[in-house]
């Protein structure tokens, strides 16, 4: 419960205190909520006219309809002014002179809440209790897989509660936090069905037909669920074939063909009901956009790597990818301090290095029953299933982030559990239980500093200006009247080189409202006046 309100209080102030449309992808999963709670239909991917929901519009649809049922009767015919888009953020890029923000923020976000911005912010709140769902699932599916030990299911929740990156996905408008939820419900189905006896409640029909149903819901939320397709067609053979091999009369004519026949429907069984459930989707795509997946008008929006990334190049996108799956928060460009990185990926360095020694424990446990092993194969081979086809998918698009595993997050929690025991004997119960307690309580700091240690000075309006501090006298005026107004500047350097900064403060002085968007621009020359470097941005880096 501790971990639950945690998850639930610390989501929560992400969902407050992020910036509007600055949570990742939600400048475009927003539009698609909004257009079917307007319209009740589907937008169509348009490489053409992309739209505000850009590729989004090519995601499965059921997040979006049920956050738009949610509000529906919330007037947001506001949204294009308070999602003011700033042309010149640098999404993805790590700057040090800010221009972070996605959108130019405006009093339209403050307290009370009203239109757009209450629409948003009551899904960001509803997505964190979905969170709170992945949390809860994870306790279980860790009491399954780890022998009931409360402590390592505690530890196991509490990475994945409390994670900065998973906090802040969950405070914001994004797919993700529905999808977490599902492949985390089908995770706990079937490990629940890997230690079950044959004649237990989880093996029975109705499991299968729930199985179904949350394979076709979790279709419905991602694609990328449909990875756990494969795994639970595993799990319903493996639980077969041990059946039939521990079957006193295992040799006897046509034992295997049963066994064989009842996996193979149980099977159809799951895959059938996952058709009712999310067949239509498809079908609507393959009579729009001539696929199934609709991936190829998918790509043709939301672009492609210029040539296939090979593993050399993935290989150098590490860094990128562990820092998304720890906080990398904004438009992938508000950063911990490098410290924070380095300590995260040590406790995953010994974490995951144990997790290893318990894959290899169990390995030896093959010839035993399948409820000893199979519940641990499930959350090893569940990250491994995400991971291929994220790597298959980063290979094709910029798409190397860490936050991308969170379909995984689960298992990827009880196996960070299970490599930190596996380092400790059995009798040293006390020392594991405190080693597990490090990374947990780092973890639990650095979420709830974030909001107000680096979120919310990424995005602070400038400091009224020091005008003693100012170099060079200008003095040009913009607009007819003049509403801006260019005081002067200070440069910090006249020359560099490459690889260097320099340093360029502009003292601006606001004269009236403005009724255009004005972008100021700075060019680095060199001797023959070739431009070899500029920064594009609106006055006050787009922040006031």
């Amino acid at each position: 419960m501790l971990l639950l309100a945690a998850c639930i209080g610390l989501g929560s102030v992400y969902a407050a205190t992020t910036p509007l449309f600055d949570a990742s992808d939600e400048v475009w999963h927003y539009p698609m909520a909004k257009h079917i709670a307007d319209t009740g239909n589907l937008p169509v991917l348009d490489p053409a006219d992309p739209g505000p929901w850009r590729q989004e519009a090519g995601q499965p649809p059921l997040y979006y309809f049920l956050m738009a049922q949610a509000t529906r009767l919330i007037d947001t015919s506001d949204m294009d002014r308070v999602r003011w888009l700033n042309p010149h953020a640098d999404v993805g890029i790590l700057t040090t002179d800010g221009n972070r923000n996605l959108v130019v923020h405006t009093a339209a976000e403050r307290w009370p809440w009203h239109g757009t911005a209450l629409a948003v912010r009551i899904i960001r709140f509803l997505s964190v209790l979905l969170a709170a769902g992945t949390v809860w699932c994870t306790y279980e599916i860790a009491l399954a897989v780890l022998a009931r030990d409360r402590w390592l299911a505690a530890g196991a929740a509490g990475f994945v509660a409390l994670t900065p990156m998973f906090l802040f996905i969950s405070g914001s408008v994004n797919n993700d936090n529905l999808a977490m939820l599902l492949a985390s419900l089908i995770v706990l189905l079937l490990v629940r069905m890997a230690g079950t006896p044959a004649a237990g409640p989880a093996r029975q029909p109705a499991a299968q037909a729930l199985l179904g149903l949350l394979l076709g819901l979790g279709a419905l939320t991602k694609l990328s669920l449909l990875a756990l397709l494969p795994v639970a067609a595993a799990v319903i053979g493996v639980l077969e074939i041990a059946e039939w091999w521990s079957h006193p009369q295992r040799s006897a004519p046509n034992m295997l063909a049963h066994h064989t026949l009842r996996a193979l429907r149980q099977v159809l069984m799951v895959l059938g009901i996952t058709a009712l459930v999310c067949g239509w989707w498809f079908v609507r795509n393959l009579q729009l956009y001539g696929t199934p997946t609709g991936l190829n008008q998918f790509v043709a929006v939301m672009g492609v790597r210029a040539h296939p990334a090979g593993l050399q190049q993935l290989w150098s996108e590490r860094e990128g990818f562990m820092r998304t799956f720890w906080g990398l928060f904004g438009g992938v460009n508000v950063p911990f301090p490098g410290w924070v990185y380095n300590m995260l990926n040590l406790f995953a360095l010994v974490a995951g290095s144990g997790a290893i020694i318990f894959a290899g424990r169990m390995a030896w446990r093959w010839q035993r029953p399948p409820r000893n092993w199979l519940p641990p194969a499930i959350v090893i081979v569940v990250p491994l299933a995400v991971f291929v086809a994220l790597l298959r998918w980063s290979t094709v698009t910029w798409s190397s982030q860490g936050r991308l595993m969170f379909t995984a997050i689960q298992s990827l929690a009880v196996l960070f559990a299970a490599g930190i025991d596996a380092w400790f004997p059995a009798r040293w119960r006390t020392a594991r239980n405190a080693c597990l307690s490090v990374p947990v309580v780092a973890l639990l700091a650095l979420s709830a500093a974030a909001p107000a240690w680096v979120i919310a000075p990424a995005y602070a309006a400038p400091a009224p200006a020091d005008l003693t501090l100012m170099k060079q006298t200008v003095g040009t005026g913009f607009g007819t009247p003049a509403a801006l107004r260019l005081r002067g500047y200070t440069l910090g350097a006249t020359q560099v080189r490459p690889g260097a900064e320099a340093a360029l403060t502009l003292y601006w002085e606001v004269l009236a409202p403005m009724q255009r968007d004005w972008s100021v621009f700075v060019h680095l020359i060199d001797e023959a006046q070739t431009i070899v470097a500029q920064r594009d941005t609106f006055p006050g880096l787009g922040r006031q």
